[in-house]
């Protein structure tokens, strides 16, 4: 279990890029989706929007650390429930 939660950590530490754009693309659509649905108003859906790129650097840095300290370990064990029977 150790040596695939390694090998998975490894993994998302070398593909650091990969890791950004699926962050920035969920961030993206969830953003705009979220908006869409809670702003039908159009110039303060707009407004939302900006703000919510405005945010998203700051939603990366979070996201990054948050993804490097947890992803590993819960891929890790679900990985095994599939394994178990």
């Amino acid at each position: 279990i150790r040596d695939i939660q390694l090998l998975l950590e490894n993994l998302f530490k070398r593909e650091e890029t990969t890791v950004k754009m699926v962050l920035t693309c969920l961030y993206d659509l969830g953003s705009v989706n979220l908006i869409n649905k809670k702003f039908s108003h159009r110039s303060v859906n707009r407004l939302m929007k900006y703000i919510a790129n405005l945010s998203k650097p700051l939603f990366l840095i979070v996201a990054i650390r948050w993804f490097h300290k947890n992803v590993p370990s819960k891929l890790t064990n679900w990985l095994i429930s599939q394994v178990d029977f």
